[in-house]
């Protein structure tokens, strides 16, 4: 999506800045709202290969980078995460039950000795080139990323738009709404199975 949604808000109420700087604002304020809220999910395909642990994840957008695994599935089978620590890897060989996720490589762990296809779920942020647009789906958030953007601008110092009492508004508007944008995403991509067994008054 093009910037121009944001700029509208953002603007009017920081007379004088730049628009270079506006839209860098912008940008962070996306990559920030992205972080915070772990809302933007893509969905990757992974398939192994015999004696190879370690595999570049690349998103579908370019504009966009992976800051996070959410979850590696093979089938029905969910790999559990370990903590990015070398005490933790292993020679083993076999079926993989853990994976790892650092510099853009997925590792899987023990190494893979067959060729099986794995689900990955990640989060996605803008990239730091992300000038002239985001991914669509921050127009579902016009409103609360612009709030985050005004509060970095308005906290610059000695500038025409600095606002002590706008930073701190627009900071607390940003931080509310990001609050319940999560709960409801997170929410919303909960996975649950629930069976309700009625059985008859004794």
């Amino acid at each position: 999506m093009n910037l121009t949604q944001f700029e509208s808000q953002i603007r009017p109420e920081v007379p004088g800045c730049p628009i270079v700087v506006v839209q860098d604002a912008i940008v962070q304020a996306c990559r920030q709202f992205a972080e915070d809220a772990g809302l933007l999910r893509d969905t990757l395909t992974v398939f192994s290969i015999v004696d190879t642990e370690n595999y570049t994840l690349t998103p579908p957008n370019a504009d966009n980078e992976i800051f996070a695994v959410y979850a590696v599935r093979r089938g029905d089978v969910l790999l559990n995460a370990l903590a990015e620590n070398p005490a933790l890897r292993t020679d083993n060989k076999g079926r993989p039950f853990y994976y790892t996720y650092n510099n853009k490589q997925l590792q899987l762990i023990p190494r893979p000795q067959e060729v099986e296809e794995y689900t990955v779920e990640v989060m996605v942020r803008p990239t730091y080139q992300s000038i002239q647009t985001v991914d669509d789906r921050f127009g579902d958030y016009v409103d609360l990323i612009s709030h985050w953007a005004k509060y970095r601008l308005m906290s610059m110092v000695n500038q025409p738009w600095t606002s002590p009492d706008g930073m701190m508004f627009n900071k607390m508007r940003y931080d509310a709404l990001a609050s319940d944008a999560k709960w409801y995403g997170w929410r919303a991509n909960t996975r649950a199975s629930i069976s309700v067994k009625q059985r008859p008054f004794a």
